[in-house]
């Protein structure tokens, strides 16, 4: 639950400076993007680590579509 929290506070965060006119709405998103990568990654890695060969098969085309699909966002998102 806790790996959970990281992803939704610090999009929180960038909300309030995006609002508080501290941040660009462009760098805000990145950065809750990045943080969304960070998290896909580490997840994947304690899969591969303590799941099962299975686990993380069955895990990671999900993963790799969600990755996939914010790769495209970043990449295809007008400046």
């Amino acid at each position: 639950v806790q790996t959970c929290a990281l992803p939704i506070s610090i999009a929180l965060s960038m909300g309030e400076l995006v609002t508080a006119g501290k941040v660009e709405p462009q760098t805000g998103w990145w950065v809750i993007i990045v943080a969304s990568f960070s998290n896909l990654v580490f997840k994947t890695a304690v899969i591969a680590m303590l799941g099962t060969a299975q686990l993380l098969r069955r895990i990671a085309v999900w993963f790799a579509a969600a990755f996939a699909a914010g790769t495209m966002l970043v990449a295809f998102w007008p400046a």
